[in-house]
């Protein structure tokens, strides 16, 4: 019969018990002849580049050189970096050095490159750019004029440093086929006493403030106003009004207005003072008078139907329609869920609302209406309790609208009405 041996009749060997072996040590064991531990101990691992076969080595296992320090050698637009390494291709040493070429080696160079061109002698060929040139002090614009030459002056470069405008001035001998002038080409006609004949077109006088027109009708008279020039200045029409005493050959009546003036007059027509039966409608001489519907009446007008509610006005009757009057069929209505703080809203209503709003006082609170902050409600200082405050206004058709607080935002609007 085969019996297992338990761990509990084995006898202690001098082996520590605990875990052996880490990332950077392996252990080392002793084993007895009976295959039992009895000894380990942790050894670093430790092999040389050779048992190395693959992957690449940390920066921090190659070894330092300490001739270099890498900020020091970096090169730069003057400089370049010279550098010496060993069979294993390692930098052993750097240094910066100035570049330094002959012009021979360098292709592309202008002329210029080589030759001192800030002595102008050397510069032989081409014209300056006008930019290149130095200010003279003569201000650039047009001389000479048809009246007038340029007057010039020039340095010992060459160049103008002084100009102006002289007007042209000869005499009449130096002229060439000098023609005959006529008699205002030496006498001063801007004095009127030098011009003695002819007459002054009507485009040549100036306006004497007179209102054009036509003056004077079957009733009225023109009445003007002369000046010492005897030039009509102002006209006016005057209602023709005199006294019948200055008019000769009127009739008594005319000047009396009194019917038995009339009748005093010779030739005059006799009035009667009955109306004969045959002139007058039977239906007037009857006891009972007729009576006739609407309906029976020839050539009568048109009576209009009016309107008896507000929806029955229309524009094309010339009056307000209530789709865009203020106040038909509009009620208050209640808002305050679909409204909050900085959203712009607009009114499409067709028609012109109203807003109330009401907010709490102890901050500050305005109503901005298409663009424009047409309500500010400053903050009101209270101890104990929210003080309400009130903000209204009217909204045109399709304006915009938005409430904003200052300076918390995020407060809530106690009440939000709305006409509409």
């Amino acid at each position: 019969m085969t019996t297992k041996i338990t761990p509990s009749v084995l006898e202690n060997t001098s082996v520590v018990a605990a875990t052996h072996g880490t990332a950077a040590a392996v252990p080392v064991i002793v084993v007895d002849p009976q295959g039992r531990i009895t000894g380990v101990t942790n050894t670093s691992i430790s092999i040389g580049t050779s048992q190395i076969g693959s992957g690449t080595l940390d920066d921090a296992r190659l070894p330092a050189q300490g001739t270099l320090t890498a900020a020091n050698y970096y090169g730069d637009a003057a400089k370049t970096v010279a550098i010496v390494t060993d069979a294993k291709g390692r930098i052993k040493s750097a240094a910066n050095v100035t570049i330094a070429i002959a012009s021979s080696a360098v292709s592309g160079l202008a002329t210029s490159a080589t030759t001192d061109t800030t002595n102008a002698d050397n510069i032989g060929s081409g014209t300056l750019n006008a930019a290149r040139l130095a200010d003279s002090g003569v201000v650039a614009r047009t001389y000479g004029t048809a009246s007038s030459v340029s007057q010039v002056v020039v340095d010992a470069k060459g160049r103008i440093t002084g100009i102006s405008n002289v007007a042209i001035q000869i005499a009449t001998s130096q002229i060439t086929s000098y023609p005959t002038f006529a008699a205002s080409a030496t006498t001063d006609t801007t004095n009127a006493s030098n011009i003695g004949s002819g007459t002054l077109l009507d485009a040549r006088l100036s306006n004497a403030g007179v209102n054009t027109g036509t003056f004077g009708t079957a009733s009225a008279v023109p009445r003007i106003t002369v000046d010492t020039k005897g030039r009509v200045t102002a006209v006016t029409s005057t209602a023709i009004s005199i006294g019948a005493g200055a008019v000769t050959g009127l009739a008594g009546v005319a000047t009396s207005g009194r019917y038995d003036a009339l009748l005093a007059g010779s030739g005059q027509p006799t009035i009667p003072t009955t109306l004969p039966a045959s002139d007058v409608y039977e239906w007037a001489k009857a006891a009972t008078k007729p009576s006739y519907a609407y309906s029976e009446l020839s050539n009568r007008p048109t009576i209009p139907t009016v309107p008896t509610t507000v929806s029955s006005f229309t524009n094309d009757a010339g009056y307000l329609t209530s789709a865009t009057s203020f106040g038909g069929n509009q009620t208050w209505q209640n808002v305050l869920s679909s409204r909050g703080r900085g959203v712009t809203y607009t009114n499409s209503t067709g028609r012109p609302i109203a807003l109330s709003i009401s907010v709490d006082r102890t901050y500050n609170w305005y109503l901005v209406i298409n663009g424009v902050q047409m309500v500010y409600l400053k903050n009101l200082i209270v101890v104990e309790a929210i003080d309400e405050g009130l903000i209204t206004s009217i909204v045109p058709v399709s304006g915009t609208y938005y409430l904003e607080v200052q300076p918390i935002s995020g407060l809530p609007i106690l009440k939000w009405f709305e006409f509409r």
